[in-house]
């Protein structure tokens, strides 16, 4: 699925057409180590660790978009030479966008409730 796809998919967020916006995403990725070229990178914001420090090492490995929840990411060296999707939760939007990739796998489970008080 294409960039573009995935994030109206997932987001609801529509992408300018541009080349970026059509390119092939090959995953997504919380951990700046795990991506490889057409991975999404989502840089969550942690209690210790900020991850947009970790984006020039994703852009390094061929990360073809970013997903953040900062407020100015104008102000990053590296903005503009990718997509930047704006999410104000990240972490409720990395599970979006992993359940749109992997083709929401939950909806083929079948869930059964028992409850009882003995």
């Amino acid at each position: 699925m294409t960039l573009r796809e995935l994030v109206a998919d997932a987001l609801g967020v529509r992408l300018e057409p541009t080349a970026a916006a059509d390119l092939m995403v090959t995953g997504v990725a919380q951990d700046s180590r795990r991506v490889s070229a057409g991975t999404v990178f989502v840089a969550r914001q942690g209690e210790v660790s900020d991850g947009h420090r970790f984006v020039p090492q994703a852009l390094d490995q061929g990360a073809i978009a970013v997903v953040g929840s900062a407020k100015a990411p104008e102000h990053f060296d590296w903005f503009g030479t990718v997509p930047y999707i704006y999410a104000q939760d990240d972490k409720r939007a990395l599970a979006q966008l992993a359940a749109c990739f992997y083709g929401y796998p939950s909806r083929a489970l079948t869930t059964i409730g028992v409850t009882g008080t003995d």
